[in-house]
């Protein structure tokens, strides 16, 4: 099936899709603004001129312009609405944000003859699985994570803090029988401590091999009422 998009171009980066699409989103923020700010001071024009539209023959001149401005602020904003979605998309998130723009339903509600009940059906399943989605991951690496030892904390500016405990105080740790020699227990101890930032490392790094992975963390966590995600060890005991 042909799809009318924008392949990423050959050797592209998640950093450079990413910073492709931010590029492109915001555009399309600073163009909607633009618009609805044209087009707010368009109808303040014409109710304060009792004027209905430009079109009227007694509109003064200034609403004119005014109609002229909301109408080029429009077509520059649907210019850059058909950018973004046609940018390649860097992670989930962003192909939720096309899905919801491009199905969702309007300022109208769901009797949107543009937005039917029975047009948004298939996308609405589309949209559903791609939320569900994005949070079954989140639940999973969060409860994996924080059983082994890990920890997310989501600081006062918003954003998550990613870290883990040591050996010594994490789930996988094992006092050194008693009997050993103190070479061994440190070579024990050396060994496990290894082996467990090797682990955390790990998980970290399959984290943020999914584009837009922290995110999704974050995201579940906010749904959830969650603001710290930490192991404690005393409740194990």
């Amino acid at each position: 099936m042909k799809a009318d998009s924008t392949r990423a171009p050959d050797g592209a980066t998640t950093l450079t899709t990413k910073e492709a699409w931010e590029t492109a989103f915001a555009a399309w923020e600073a163009a909607k603004v633009a618009a609805d700010d044209a087009h707010a001071a368009h109808a303040t024009g014409c109710d304060e001129a009792g004027a209905l539209s430009a079109s009227d023959p007694d509109a003064p001149a200034a609403i004119k312009r005014l109609a002229a401005l909301a109408e080029s602020t429009g077509s520059a904003q649907a210019e850059t609405f058909k950018a973004a979605i046609l940018t390649p998309a860097p992670d989930f998130a962003a192909v939720l944000w096309k899905m919801t723009a491009l199905y969702g339903e309007g300022d109208t509600g769901p009797d949107d003859e543009h937005s039917a009940a029975w047009r948004m059906e298939y996308p609405g399943a589309v949209i559903a699985d791609l939320e569900r989605l994005q949070s079954d991951f989140a639940a999973a690496w969060l409860k994996s994570w924080v059983k082994d030892g890990g920890s997310v904390v989501i600081d006062t500016d918003g954003k998550a803090q990613v870290g883990w405990v040591v050996y010594d105080l994490s789930p996988a740790f094992v006092e050194p029988h008693p009997t050993w020699p103190n070479e061994v227990r440190e070579t024990n101890a050396l060994f496990n401590t290894a082996h467990h930032d090797a682990t955390m490392k790990a998980r970290y790094e399959a984290l943020h091999m999914v584009p837009g992975g922290a995110n999704m963390v974050k995201a579940h966590m906010r749904a959830e009422g969650i603001r710290v995600a930490v192991y404690n060890r005393e409740q194990d005991q």
